[in-house]
């Protein structure tokens, strides 16, 4: 078997919060039409588009180079972590196509907007340090969790999570979160047993400014969305 194989997987399930997001247009396109032209760009040797539903797969039909693969339930429910997801589309291709993979790029299929020069700075990091397990890309948080409350249904009380905490928001320390622009690990680290909820172990970081990466979860994000990428496409049309 070949090594040295570096693949990028793109998750996609049908289920979610926002119905059929992957689906959803802008500018003419699926969401998740986004992601796998941003994976086709990258150097990798193939791109999978991995989903429980035949309609996101049958976007791969407008891609020769995307290899679609139907999740099985398991593989696709709220208890399914990014790991099971991984592993099954990693174990898939090496089975499929006689190679071994070595480095995953993981990026989601309901990111429509990612900066243009996130993977060369993920995959610097994940070059320089060779004991991370995993290269994430992360942006500020929108809300710090000690201005987070716990609503109480009987009475109708609003507890603060952080009881003694600084009240006002402008004195609490940044904080941040993961903004599934990117994943970058090695294939032998989904056969860790302390892999956590994604990839974990010693996670790098690469920082994305706020609103750099766009997800589309809701139907604010899909307006947001269609606002940003629409008149870009409108101006460029006017400039030729």
């Amino acid at each position: 078997m070949r090594d040295q194989t570096t693949i990028a997987v793109v998750p996609a399930r049908g289920n979610s919060s926002l119905r059929d997001k992957h689906l959803l247009e802008v500018k003419g396109k699926p969401v998740v039409a986004y992601s796998l032209e941003w994976c086709l760009n990258l150097p990798v040797d193939a791109v999978v588009l991995t989903s429980d539903s035949q309609d996101i797969l049958n976007v791969a039909r407008h891609y020769p180079d995307v290899i679609p693969l139907h999740r099985p339930p398991l593989f696709a429910s709220d208890h399914s972590t990014l790991a099971d997801v991984y592993r099954h589309a990693v174990d898939f291709f090496e089975a499929s196509e006689e190679v071994m993979v070595d480095t995953v790029v993981g990026a989601q299929g309901c990111v429509i907007i990612r900066p243009s020069d996130l993977y060369h700075r993920a995959r610097a990091v994940f070059d320089e340090l060779a004991e991370c397990t995993c290269v994430s890309s992360f942006c500020e948080a929108m809300t710090h969790p000690n201005w987070t409350f716990d609503l109480q249904k009987k009475p109708e009380w609003a507890t603060s999570r952080a009881p003694g905490h600084p009240v006002n928001r402008q004195q609490l320390e940044k904080v941040y979160q993961r903004d599934g622009g990117i994943y970058l690990f090695k294939r032998r680290n989904l056969d860790s047993h302390d892999v956590w909820a994604h990839v974990g172990g010693q996670e790098a970081w690469v920082l994305n400014p706020k609103g750099a990466v766009l997800d589309i979860d809701s139907e604010m994000d899909l307006l947001l969305a269609r606002a940003i990428i629409e008149p870009i496409h409108i101006f460029q049309n006017n400039q030729t």
